[in-house]
């Protein structure tokens, strides 16, 4: 049960048999949408917005930079035939690609998460989020998505710095409440957004204080009431949507924590 047997005539006109089991078929049709969703968003990236053009290993042509120091991780073999392929493609083929993924986080794509619905369980991350910028504490926890560009961000950069927020702040919850150092911030939480929930970490430790002191959730030393207030906020939202990645035996991911304070909020 579960295999299918195909055949096809071979240079001599005979039939060949090839028998696949329905395992091989379903990981095939998983992992062919997982690799064409991540070439269409690396082709329809813009070279100068790429981690090979930031790491200064490519000049804003694509051409490689002689004597490059961080070449090794942002300029694979990968990264070299996406090259080669949006100059075969031109600025009429890279156009024509699919769109839809344009705004997805890459990493995200790179862990093979599901596309379908992507916004529509990571929009009210954002807004949760971003609504303690704009909005008085008694009108927040309504999770409605403004779809306006916030402070000159993309829709994937405000994705990833709500998440960084979102786990600084349990970062801070650990540190009794306690605002982590630089040394912390780059040691735990920046890995722990990407191990919590396969999306890029963004923001300097100093922008995310800033972001939260604005919002009254901070001030520039510990974690203020409506702070805690978020974080209960995002836990129900996060536990209930099944957004926390099930690596629980990883250190640096927060599922864990993000659990305990769900249930904290009742």
């Amino acid at each position: 049960m579960g295999y299918g047997v195909h055949t096809r005539p071979d240079t001599q006109g005979y039939k060949v048999g090839i028998t696949m089991a329905k395992v091989y078929k379903t990981k095939k049709a998983e992992f062919d949408d997982m690799v064409y969703a991540y070439l269409m968003k690396r082709l329809r990236c813009p070279i100068e917005k790429s981690d090979s053009y930031f790491s200064g290993a490519i000049d804003d042509m694509g051409n490689p930079i002689a004597n490059a120091t961080n070449g090794s991780w942002a300029y694979t073999n990968l990264d070299k035939f996406i090259m080669q392929l949006k100059g075969l493609l031109g600025e009429k083929g890279i156009a024509a690609l699919s769109s839809d993924y344009d705004d997805l986080d890459a990493m995200y794509l790179m862990a093979g998460g599901k596309t379908d619905g992507y916004w529509k369980k990571f929009e009210p991350v954002i807004a949760l989020v971003e609504e303690t910028s704009y909005l008085p504490p008694e009108q927040r926890g309504r999770g409605e998505y403004v779809e306006e560009e916030a402070d000159g961000m993309s829709k994937e950069q405000r994705l990833e710095r709500a998440l960084t927020i979102a786990n600084f702040i349990v970062a801070a919850i650990r540190n009794n409440s306690e605002l982590v150092s630089d040394d912390s911030y780059a040691r735990y939480v920046l890995p722990s957004v990407e191990s919590t929930f396969s999306v890029r970490s963004l923001g300097s430790r100093n922008e995310i204080v800033d972001y939260l002191k604005k919002g009254g959730l901070a001030d520039y030393r510990q974690l203020l009431p409506e702070g805690h207030l978020l974080a209960v906020r995002l836990a129900k939202y996060f536990i209930k949507n099944d957004l926390c990645s099930k690596n629980t035996e990883d250190g640096d991911n927060y599922a864990r924590l993000w659990r305990q304070l769900a249930s904290y909020g009742g």
